[in-house]
């Protein structure tokens, strides 16, 4: 991959930033390291859409849980300050009309299923949730660039997260578009200061035959049953599709925790005025 080439990819996230200040201006305020909550809250008031936004998802059933929340420091509260770095990246997206409907519900239920697993792995459950939200960002670009090509890509996983499949995905990528999602995710994420261990993990997310850390084997294993709920169940006699060390019951399990916590979350980001 031509570094030419990436920074191409990149010219065009800068340019979606640019129309989402205030979110481009949160990320730009980490600097890699924590902020407290106030910090947060004030950065995400200052940009009134983005605030909007946010108090938005916070009155989701999946946050509220049936409480009306009307402030944004306490909407930074329920959904935690990772999650809000991971959802201000996607903001800049969905307001460059980068983020489809089909990929926030992917990048949800991702999230999910990766909070889920993450603490049986080891794993930060609240990195791997954000993790999980942004674990796509470079495929928003590329999909965004040639829509028609990138649909063709994505028929390769039709039928489930194989390790030749995914192989095979990547590869086509690469020839259509000269760089991964994976690649250019990490690139994304590196160039908004997001820890080197979330860099990684979006880096990696694909390399399923790799010793790769505890954070981004739940994004690994997230997916996969993300992939599982999607495909008929005559195919859950392929272990190879299954997460490492789960049985049938397990992954079924999982899926059941993820479909029931995505419908409390489903549109509710996407569909913001």
């Amino acid at each position: 991959m031509a570094a030419k080439q990436l920074d191409s990819f990149l010219t065009v996230v800068d340019l979606a930033a640019q129309k989402h200040q205030g979110a481009k201006e949160l990320l730009a305020s980490f600097e890699g390291e924590d902020l407290d909550r106030r910090a947060i809250s004030m950065a995400i008031s200052s940009d009134d859409l983005f605030a909007r936004s946010v108090l938005h998802l916070a009155n989701s059933p999946y946050y509220s849980r049936g409480r009306e929340v009307t402030s944004v420091d306490y909407a930074v509260a329920l959904i935690g300050q990772w999650a809000i770095r991971g959802y201000a990246l996607l903001d800049i997206f969905r307001e460059y009309g980068a983020l489809s409907k089909g990929a926030w519900t992917h990048s949800s239920i991702v999230a999910i299923s990766a909070f889920h697993v993450a603490e049986t792995l080891g794993a930060d459950p609240a990195l791997s949730y954000s993790a999980g939200l942004i674990h796509d960002v470079g495929a928003f670009v590329l999909r965004s660039c040639d829509s028609d090509k990138y649909l063709e890509i994505e028929k390769i996983f039709a039928n489930g997260l194989t390790v030749d499949s995914q192989k095979e995905y990547l590869e086509a990528e690469r020839v259509a578009f000269g760089v991964d999602h994976c690649e250019l995710g990490a690139a994304i994420l590196a160039h908004f200061n997001f820890p080197t261990e979330m860099v990684e993990a979006v880096r990696d997310h694909h390399l399923v035959e790799e010793a790769i850390s505890p954070i981004t084997r739940s994004i690994v294993d997230g997916e996969r049953i993300v992939h599982l709920s999607q495909i008929s169940f005559e195919r859950w006699n392929d272990k190879s599709l299954f997460p490492l060390q789960y049985t049938v019951s397990d992954t079924y399990g999982a899926v059941r925790f993820m479909t029931e916590e995505a419908s409390l979350l489903f549109d509710e980001y996407e569909t913001i005025d």
